[in-house]
């Protein structure tokens, strides 16, 4: 997973990218799992599972860390393979309702985040490090996104489809 942080005015995006302004994968939790499984930390299933990673990826905290018992780590994916997550990347108004409903809002002071870091990085994206409202070094920086996402159905899109 490619993080996409703002949408800027110009209709391109601040991405999430390492330290050194490469790209930075997320690995999130399964997207699909088999019925009658449970899952365990509301990521890893208690069976043996398979970690697609994506080739050259060597940094991302589920990759550098050492391997689970039951999990199998294969190289499967290309960065074009990655979702593309616009979690972030969506209308203020939408952000703001994301801050204030999410079960974090008590791990973190939302307005303060949502108005300093997120609302003010198409001004700041150069200087932001470590922006990740709950765990620092997960987000190291931010950078222009300069992969084409024409053809691409985005969320707003949705509506016409």
């Amino acid at each position: 997973m490619r993080v996409l942080y703002r949408r800027l005015p110009d209709h391109t995006f601040l991405e999430v990218v390492a330290g050194d302004g490469s790209e930075r994968f997320e690995y999130p939790g399964p997207v699909a799992i088999r019925p009658r499984h449970t899952l365990e930390d509301a990521r890893r299933p208690p069976v043996t599972y398979l970690r697609p990673v994506v080739e050259g990826d060597t940094a991302s905290p589920q990759v550098a860390r050492p391997h689970e018992t039951n999990e199998v780590r294969v190289t499967l994916l290309r960065s074009e393979d990655a979702i593309i997550h616009n979690s972030w990347a969506r209308e203020p108004k939408e952000v703001l309702h994301k801050s204030r409903s999410s079960s974090h809002r008590k791990r973190f002071r939302t307005e303060l985040y949502y108005w300093w870091t997120w609302r003010l990085a198409p001004l700041r994206w150069r200087r932001i490090r470590n922006f990740h409202p709950l765990y620092g070094g997960l987000w190291p920086r931010l950078d222009r996104l300069d992969v084409d996402l024409s053809g691409m159905v985005l969320p707003e899109d949705l509506d016409d489809v």
